[in-house]
């Protein structure tokens, strides 16, 4: 079968685009910090990265649907949302059967 990888789209510690995720990785930059306690159990000194910057607002609708999802999902809604405007793809243009987004 044919793939065609069309566009891609990014939200990580590194950064929430492709451009600037690959200029971190490129520049051999990491997120990983190291924190002193675990909130809310006894354990210390663990490693960590947090998402910062990312707006759930610019790519999950309807707006009122941010307070249901997760974190989680809600930065796959603004990294398929990056893949699809990448892409130049408008709703109604491409047939749902050959379309598919993968997340990793």
């Amino acid at each position: 079968p044919e793939v065609v990888i069309t566009g891609a789209g990014v939200v990580t510690p590194l950064g929430n685009n492709v451009h600037d995720f690959w200029q971190a990785l490129s520049s051999n930059q990491n997120a990983i910090t190291r924190s002193l306690m675990v909130p809310g159990t006894s354990t210390r000194h663990f490693y960590t990265s947090k998402v910062s910057g990312f707006n759930p607002k610019d790519y999950v609708q309807p707006k009122k649907s941010i307070k249901l999802i997760s974190e989680e999902i809600q930065f796959a809604f603004g990294a398929a949302m990056m893949a699809c405007q990448q892409a130049a793809l408008k709703a109604g243009t491409v047939d749902p059967d050959r379309l598919s987004i993968c997340f990793g």
